[in-house]
């Protein structure tokens, strides 16, 4: 399949697109290839793969690696990306990066055009004497009405385009194999389960423990993608029992991984001598430190992956509930967070650098603050990602991929003037563009940064 870029419209706060016609590719379906089933799907670029729906707001330095490592690991073959309208940074250089029939990857970019009805909200103003909390208020719950809205349009779209499996996730979250520890192993295949017992203080249920056996089949991320697994488990729970299947997240702190443990997870880069790719600069290489598994006051709620092939038509009609629980009483929440042990997938969310959400400025300089003490826990389950990446790509096509991973300045591009919007986004990219700050706009940052 080819990558198509549709239009990235100007509208509400965005300035000129920085999108032109030489961008716009026209979408040109191509028969899908019947590989031999040895063939492991690395190297099947042009299968049908998994879909994604993604919102992105000045996020390219998180973009870089989100993509590669989900059409890695998913893999990713159809991704729809809504670009949020106060959005200062365009992301068309990044996924133009995909633009290749051998990758595989169509992308499909969205404004509110697309998605919203017309005349559904107008962007908010603010005055320049707006209370911070205001205006981070009015802002979050702009974007709260607009999600459910582009997933509800997403969903349609991708049944149009005859998809099924698509995950529902934010840029900064990563799924991953929910692989049982190799102590355990045996204990479940004997069908004791004395570890999961002696964890939740109770036996578990028949679909609990159907579940934790189907963890031990489960692959690893250079072994095996999770679309080879769902169709090995297709006939099990919980993948035959609702198209939509929540599965809890996992968040990682901030804690830097020892250069050690870079090098061994990342054995052909460290020895390559490249000077191109740095794993210590990719979220899933560089944080291996997570809170409790289960522990929903850190973890928080979980996340949706969904066959929209077998989504009820009066459900693709409907506006979905939250990102977390995308249809409520529809979705299978049977697996409890608190039963990690039953769940096949994660996802790990990555709170990131200091730099990273200094550049956002948005809400998630509180949750730095919240994974500062995550440290208790550690995983390794992603991190060969990368060098397999590498491997399969070779290293020249892969630097280029992953180009300016994962530096929010460099990763930016160009940033757009800004024209009347609000004093917070004013300073914030003022800041970011290397302008000598005014008191008034130093002040701003120092609110949201505390």
């Amino acid at each position: 399949l080819f990558f198509t870029v549709f239009k990235l419209l100007q509208e509400g706060e965005i300035v000129q697109s920085l999108l032109s016609t030489e961008n716009i590719i026209s979408n040109v379906p191509t028969k899908k290839k019947q590989d031999a089933p040895v063939t492991p799907w690395h190297h099947r670029p042009n299968q049908e793969g998994m879909a994604a729906c993604l919102v992105v707001k000045d996020e390219n330095h998180r973009l870089i690696e989100w993509i590669a490592y989900h059409y890695h690991v998913l893999p990713l073959r159809y991704l729809v990306v809504a670009v949020l309208p106060r959005s200062r940074t365009s992301p068309l250089e990044i996924l133009s990066r995909w633009n290749s029939p051998e990758l595989g990857l169509q992308i499909v970019v969205w404004t509110n055009d697309e998605f919203l009805p017309p005349n559904h909200f107008s962007e908010k103003k603010f005055k320049d004497n707006a209370n911070v909390k205001e205006v981070s208020r009015a802002l979050l719950l702009q974007h709260r009405a607009r999600q459910p809205l582009f997933y509800r349009e997403c969903f349609k779209h991708l049944v149009a385009q005859n998809r099924s499996w698509t995950l529902v996730t934010d840029v900064d979250e990563y799924i991953s194999y929910n692989n049982v520890p190799p102590e355990e192993i045996q204990d479940i295949q004997a069908g004791t389960y004395s570890h999961a017992k002696a964890r939740l203080k109770r036996d578990l249920t028949p679909a609990e423990k159907e579940m934790s056996k189907a963890r031990t089949r489960l692959p690893d991320v250079t072994n095996g993608t999770l679309m080879e697994y769902i169709e090995q488990e297709q006939h099990h729970l919980p993948w035959n029992k609702s198209a939509c299947v929540t599965f809890m997240r996992l968040r990682f702190g901030n804690k830097d991984s020892l250069p050690s443990k870079v090098s061994s997870a990342t054995p052909h880069l460290s020895t390559s001598g490249s000077s191109k790719i740095d794993p210590m600069q990719f979220d899933t290489i560089r944080y291996r430190y997570h809170a409790k598994r289960g522990d929903i006051g850190l973890n928080k709620l979980g996340k949706n992956i969904i066959d929209v092939s077998r989504l009820p038509e009066d459900l693709l009609n409907k506006v979905p509930s939250t990102p977390h629980n995308v249809y409520r009483g529809y979705c299978d929440e049977s697996f409890s967070s608190e039963a990690w042990e039953s769940q096949p997938i994660v996802a790990n969310h990555y709170i990131s650098s200091f730099e990273s959400h200094y550049f956002l400025y948005d809400s998630g300089v509180d949750k730095r603050a919240e994974a500062t003490d995550i440290e208790e826990y550690n995983d390794d389950i992603v991190r060969p990602w990368l060098d397999d990446f590498v491997d399969v790509h070779g290293e020249e096509k892969a630097s280029e991929l992953l180009k300016d991973c994962c530096d929010p300045f460099e990763a930016a591009g160009p940033i757009k003037d800004v024209n009347g919007s609000d004093p917070l986004e004013n300073a914030r990219l003022r800041e970011a563009k290397g302008k000598n700050l005014t008191e008034e706009e130093a002040s701003w940052l120092r609110l949201v940064r505390g």
